[in-house]
C-alpha cells in the first residue's frame, strides 16, 4: 500500500459519521416542560463533549443549574485508558458551572455534564472517540441479547439514530472518570493530548518526538480533531508518525468491555 492510498483510506475513516438524538434526562429537568430532542450528525473521530457543544448548551437552559461530582486528582494526570472509576474516594462536592448570554455557542463554558446510552442505561466514557463508543455500545447489547437466550429474535446490527441522554445531576463518578471542577472542553483536550503522547512514546520507543511538539503544532493538531478536518491534521501531524514506509510499530489501544484499556505496541 502506498502512502496516497492510505492517505485515502484515513480521509474516508475522517468523513466517517453517525446520527445521534439527544434528550435532557427526566432526572435533571428543571423546567415545567421538558425540551424538544435535538438532533445531530457529529464525527466518529470526536468527543461527545466536542460534537454536542451546542446542544448541551441548549438543554442546559432547562436543566437544574448544578451537579454533584466526585473530586479526583486523576485530572492532573489523566489517563484515557482508565477504566470506570474517576473519583478515587474524594469528598462529594457541589459543582456550579455558569454560562454567558451569548447567541451562539462559541466563547461559553460547557455544563459538567454526563452522557448516557438510552437503551442500555450505560454511563458513557468521555475520553474516548464517539465512534469507540458507539462500537462498544453494540457489543453491549449484542452480549445482552445473547445472555437472555435471543428470545428468538435477531439483534439489530446498527441502532441509529443512536439515542442519548444527557445528565447535569449525579455525576456517575464510581463509573466514568470525573471531569474534575475546570474547564469541560480543556479537561477533554487533555485526555487527547495526553493519548497522543503515549502513543508517540509507544510508536518511537521515546518521548522524544512528543517533547518535540510545538505550542502551535498541538493547537493545530486540536483543532483538526474538535473541527473533523482530516487535511489540517494530516498536514499538522505529518512530522509526528513519520512515513508509512519507515512504520516499524504500531501502537494500539484494546478496549474489553468496561475494563481500562490495554496498550501494546505491534
Amino acid at each position: 500500500m502506498n502512502e496516497s492510498t492510505l492517505n485515502n483510506l484515513r480521509s474516508l475513516n475522517w468523513k466517517g459519521s453517525i446520527p445521534i438524538i439527544l434528550t435532557l434526562a427526566p432526572t435533571s429537568l428543571s423546567s415545567p416542560t421538558m425540551p424538544p430532542p435535538q438532533h445531530h450528525l457529529i464525527s466518529r473521530l470526536s468527543y461527545l463533549h466536542i460534537s454536542l457543544r451546542e446542544a448541551i448548551l441548549r438543554l442546559y437552559k432547562f436543566a437544574a443549574p448544578s451537579m454533584s461530582i466526585k473530586s479526583s486528582s486523576a485530572l492532573t494526570d489523566i489517563d484515557d485508558g482508565g477504566g470506570d472509576g474517576g473519583g478515587r474516594g474524594e469528598e462529594e462536592t457541589t459543582t456550579t458551572t455558569t454560562t454567558t448570554d451569548d447567541n451562539d455557542g462559541e466563547g461559553r463554558s460547557v455544563p459538567q455534564c454526563w452522557f448516557e446510552d438510552d437503551d442500555t442505561k450505560t454511563a458513557l466514557r468521555w475520553q474516548f472517540f464517539v465512534g469507540v463508543l458507539y462500537d462498544m455500545i453494540l457489543l453491549k447489547r449484542k452480549r445482552q441479547f445473547d445472555s437472555d437466550g435471543g428470545g428468538g429474535g435477531v439483534v439489530e446490527t446498527t441502532v441509529l439514530p443512536w439515542k442519548l441522554r444527557v445528565h447535569f445531576t449525579s455525576y456517575p463518578s464510581h463509573q466514568i472518570l470525573s471531569l474534575g471542577h475546570g474547564d469541560v472542553i480543556k479537561t477533554v483536550e487533555k485526555a487527547y493530548s495526553n493519548s497522543l503522547k503515549q502513543a508517540l512514546f509507544l510508536q518511537h520507543g521515546s518521548s522524544k518526538i512528543a517533547m518535540g511538539m510545538t505550542k502551535t503544532n498541538h493547537e493545530l493538531v486540536w483543532d483538526a480533531v474538535v473541527r473533523s478536518n482530516f487535511n489540517v491534521f494530516s498536514e499538522a501531524s505529518r512530522d509526528l508518525w513519520g512515513s508509512y514506509e519507515g512504520l516499524k510499530m504500531l501502537p494500539v489501544r484494546i478496549l474489553v468491555g468496561g475494563k481500562p484499556a490495554v496498550q501494546r505496541v505491534l
